[in-house]
């Protein structure tokens, strides 16, 4: 498959058929939508507790997200990578307010995003390790507001 911005690459037709596109430009536009059902218009766009959470998977790569259910998302992220997971951070807090800042962190730190082989269920929401005190420092900036 050819991107007119980034060149060729190789997806698989179905996932291209699916409306999955370059990887490239997916990073740059961080294939989040806000007003998706998942995000504002759903349950994150509400005061219902949720979670922000930061886990360290392995020595190369942090995963920064939101959950109900933080423990069940590590076990989840775990049996996904194939590599212990590890708590790093969490914090409670509305869902509307926790999902805004995770939105927040990740565009800020776009730059650092790592790339894994291979595609799991939150894996733009992984970033090198290399940001992993600057974000800590983020929630905890976030934590002190809120």
């Amino acid at each position: 498959i050819i991107c007119p911005d980034h060149g060729e690459f190789y997806q698989q037709g179905y996932k291209h058929l699916g409306g999955r596109g370059c990887r490239e430009c997916a990073k740059k536009k961080l294939g989040r939508n806000p007003n998706s059902a998942y995000g504002l218009f759903g349950y994150y766009g509400t005061n219902k507790d949720a979670h922000i959470y930061l886990f360290r998977i392995g020595s190369e790569c942090i995963k920064l997200g939101i959950a109900k259910d933080y423990e069940l998302r590590r076990k989840q992220v775990e049996k996904c990578t194939y590599t212990e997971t590890e708590v790093v951070k969490v914090i409670k807090g509305a869902a509307r307010e926790v999902f805004k800042m995770e939105q927040t962190i990740l565009a800020k730190y776009n730059d650092f995003r790592y790339d894994f082989d291979f595609e799991f269920h939150g894996h733009t929401e992984c970033l090198k390790i290399d940001c992993l005190d600057e974000i800590i420092e983020e929630m905890e900036y976030y934590e002190k507001r809120n």
